[in-house]
């Protein structure tokens, strides 16, 4: 089999790739792709234009990998981020090394813009390929549990060290990052944002700050904590991997609103 690849870094041209893309989606993860949702992540995000590499056999795409702009701030610096996006290769053309391909390709466009890191949340099938074949770090340590605000002190009882993290202080991002089609959040003061979801509250972003919520509604919310632990509904895999190494020793602050994207 002979391949081809391109690299996209233009809203403009990516949209003349989007039926294609469309149509990968659909047989990589038997399943439709939300339009409106490809619009909002990839054309309307107010960071910049996405990178992405697409693998063809002929003319037909076989491969899929892509980057979003995702700024981050530390100690007020706004710090060059990207996400990670739909990994994706046709059902046909497994094991042939396109993901990996496709992800240094990515990767080399992001150095040369400058971009500070880029992280994500591989589920984990694809997390180890990742670590091994990207060099990527892998946090496993992370949880999402289910609790009541009267739980919050057993599973935050002190602050972390200041870390890379959402800026809230970015109206534009905040406003785009709470458009996501199809979803109902709120946010109830400057340092925390819900979505509500069957009956109990998504905690987004949160800075320790929980006083606007009822004592006795159900909260989903990211904890460092024991996998054993009863209140844990599933694992939450984060990676990233930095491309200025003057930073790569800093500590990053996971959180819902960074990988609820697509």
């Amino acid at each position: 089999m002979s391949y081809s690849t391109k690299i996209v870094n233009s809203k403009l041209e990516l949209m003349s790739y989007k039926t294609q893309i469309i149509h990968l989606f659909s047989l990589a993860f038997e399943k439709d792709m939300d339009e409106s949702l490809w619009e909002w992540a990839f054309m309307e995000n107010p960071c910049g234009d996405p990178i992405v590499s697409l693998c063809f056999e002929g003319d037909v795409l076989v491969g899929h990998y892509a980057i979003i702009p995702y700024d981050l701030t530390y100690q007020g610096q706004v710090i060059k981020g990207s996400l990670s996006m739909t990994t994706m290769v046709h059902p046909e053309h497994h094991k042939k090394g396109i993901f990996v391909e496709l992800a240094q390709q990515v990767y080399g466009v992001a150095e040369e813009l400058e971009y500070d890191l880029v992280f994500g949340f591989p589920n984990k099938n694809s997390a180890p390929g990742f670590e091994r074949k990207l060099d990527w770090v892998i946090d496993k340590e992370y949880h999402v549990i289910k609790i009541t605000k009267n739980d919050i002190n057993q599973y935050f009882s002190e602050l972390g060290p200041e870390s890379l993290r959402f800026d809230l202080n970015n109206k534009e991002l905040i406003d785009w990052r709470l458009s996501k089609p199809n979803c109902n959040y709120e946010q109830l003061n400057d340092g925390l944002i819900v979505k509500e979801f069957e009956g109990s509250l998504d905690i987004m972003h949160h800075e320790r700050e929980f006083s606007d919520i009822n004592d006795d509604i159900n909260l989903s919310i990211i904890s460092k904590c024991a996998p054993e632990d009863s209140n844990v509904l599933f694992d939450y895999v984060f990676g990233y991997r930095f491309f200025n190494q003057d930073l790569k020793n800093l500590p990053i602050t996971p959180s819902l609103i960074l990988s609820d994207v697509f």
